[in-house]
């Protein structure tokens, strides 16, 4: 029998003539040769075991993004997971309000609560001096305040420059 440096055991059967080489291992040899040969094949099912176990978990935590985990989704990088697409059929419509539907808008209210006038005190283009009386026109903007039990409308005037015109 022979010990090679990897640990491993070695041993040479009978040579063709039929004669035993004087270097065959004996009964007692071959049972310890096969015992430890079982115990170290044991040992390489246990590490296979906890090797599959973790190559398990690095798997799912490759698996990770900002979407199914805590990680934050700046921590995605470049790759972004594809998006998921509507399970909805498309129709032959057209999205939004179809021909023939009457639209509703909010209109203004033709008697606001509060009317507040601004003047700027001089046109943002050419920098002339802006009155009241010197004006060209105004834009008009309406914003409506909604409480539960009180509602309440403003129109905003902005005078006009002539030169904005």
């Amino acid at each position: 029998m022979e010990i090679f440096p990897d640990g491993g055991l070695r041993f040479r059967f009978k040579n063709r003539m039929g004669v035993e080489s004087p270097n065959e291992p004996s009964r007692d040899e071959r049972i310890a040769l096969i015992s430890a040969q079982s115990a170290r094949i044991s040992a390489l099912v246990a590490e296979n075991a906890a090797l599959k176990a973790r190559i398990g978990e690095l798997e799912r935590r490759l698996g990770l993004n900002g979407s199914n985990s805590g990680k934050p989704p700046s921590s995605d990088g470049l790759k972004k997971p594809a998006r998921a697409h509507s399970l909805r059929e498309t129709s032959e419509r057209k999205p939004g309000g179809q021909k023939g539907r009457e639209g509703q808008t909010l209109r203004r209210s033709a008697e606001p609560d509060v009317v507040e006038a601004h003047f700027p005190a001089a046109c943002g283009e050419c920098g002339a001096a802006l009155t009241p009386d010197a004006s060209a026109g105004h834009a008009a903007r309406q914003v409506l305040w909604t409480r539960p039990a009180f509602a309440s409308a403003a129109r905003h005037k902005g005078c006009m420059s002539p030169a904005r015109r």
